[in-house]
């Protein structure tokens, strides 16, 4: 496939960061001035507590190392923006990868490991200036997003919390499902997949499967003691 001249995709660049998106804001991908909040759990990783969809550095915050009653843990990110086709209208992203060493508010991501595999051009970055406050407090993670998000959607890294409930219910009821079986589903099975998209890939069905079994296991010997 041909490769686009710098000047070309520097050219297509400009109208790619100029385009408008107009996202929903929700609780996954919040935009705009948008409050929410969620209860800690703490069987599930500080990640999944204290993140969202769109790909974000933290560059700021408050952890105290000895963490004391009512005491709050505050997080401050930046959105990392977006890598796309510069061609209008093609939906070939990349997830930005969060930078390593300082991080910085609005602190760039390393650059794109991939070209277009419809157009074989690099992917152009595409800076976003959101930023998100988080909270954690009594059990409690409050999440306060503002700015708007002009690039596309990014790929998901985790299932959403409904998600990441209906599989281990799957899983519960079909121990005996192997991941190829749990993603293709069954006359009796829906697949995995219909849960959340990020299931289609087989390695992490395979180590969420493996994760809730031995989560199930040890909690039917602490019932036994």
């Amino acid at each position: 496939m041909p490769v686009l001249q710098n000047d070309g995709v520097d050219s297509i660049s400009s109208q790619k960061t100029s385009r408008r998106y107009d996202h929903v804001a929700t609780d996954e991908y919040p935009n705009g001035e948008y409050r929410f909040s969620r209860p800690f759990i703490p069987k599930e990783s500080m990640a999944q507590n204290r993140s969202v969809a769109w790909a974000m550095v933290q560059y700021g915050g408050n952890h105290p190392k000895e963490k004391k009653p009512n005491a709050a843990i505050t997080l401050n990110k930046s959105c990392l923006g977006n890598y796309e086709c510069p061609h209008d209208g093609c939906p070939f992203t990349e997830r930005p990868r969060v930078p390593t060493g300082t991080k910085k508010k609005y602190s760039l991501p390393p650059p794109s490991r991939n070209q277009c595999i419809t157009h074989g051009c690099p992917l152009v970055h595409v800076p976003c200036k959101a930023l998100m406050n988080i909270r954690e407090v009594d059990g409690m993670v409050y999440f306060h997003h503002k700015g708007v998000h002009n690039h596309a959607r990014t790929h998901e890294l985790r299932a959403t919390r409904e998600g990441r409930e209906a599989f281990n219910k799957t899983v519960d009821e079909n121990p005996e499902a192997t991941p190829k079986q749990l993603v293709n589903g069954s006359e009796k099975r829906a697949p995995v997949t219909t849960h959340h998209v990020t299931y289609l890939h087989l390695g992490k069905t395979q180590k969420e499967r493996q994760k809730r079994l031995q989560e199930t296991a040890a909690s039917r010997v602490t019932d036994t003691l």
